[in-house]
């Protein structure tokens, strides 16, 4: 939680009075335990698995996974978009994040996009979100 002490003058009176601002910051995980339900949808259950919709960003200085952003999973990787090669690199550090082979996933659509989607098979969509956090 973050304080803010605030001093606030009354022109008329001139009187002091001390008021606290009270703010306090919630990951979207923490948001999702609270409220029971996703504040972000980057996991959608499909018949033979999930697809998970997630946003690349290329040349980073490690692979991570940064979280949920907006209706995408925001994902970190080393690799340049040269020829594929961020898309398999990204499909190699997904498997390793999943704990699955990598056979198991496929890109269905944004090979030269950074929004990407991926199916990925056998797996239920609460498995997939708790894998993937950080």
């Amino acid at each position: 939680m973050l304080h803010a002490p605030c001093l606030l003058k009354s022109a008329i009176k001139g009187q002091q009075s001390t008021q606290c601002l009270v703010v306090k910051i919630l990951s979207p995980f923490t948001q999702t335990k609270l409220t029971g339900a996703p504040v972000s949808d980057y996991v959608n259950e499909s018949p033979s698995g999930v697809i998970l919709k997630v946003q690349v960003q290329t040349r980073a200085s490690r692979d991570e996974v940064m979280g949920p952003h907006g209706d995408f999973l925001k994902v970190r990787i080393t690799a340049a978009p040269v020829a594929g090669a961020a898309n398999k690199h990204l499909l190699k550090f997904l498997a390793k994040q999943l704990k699955i082979p990598q056979s198991r996933l496929s890109l269905k659509s944004g090979t030269a996009s950074r929004a990407k989607s991926i199916a990925i098979e056998g797996m239920s969509a609460d498995e997939a979100r708790q894998r993937l956090r950080r």
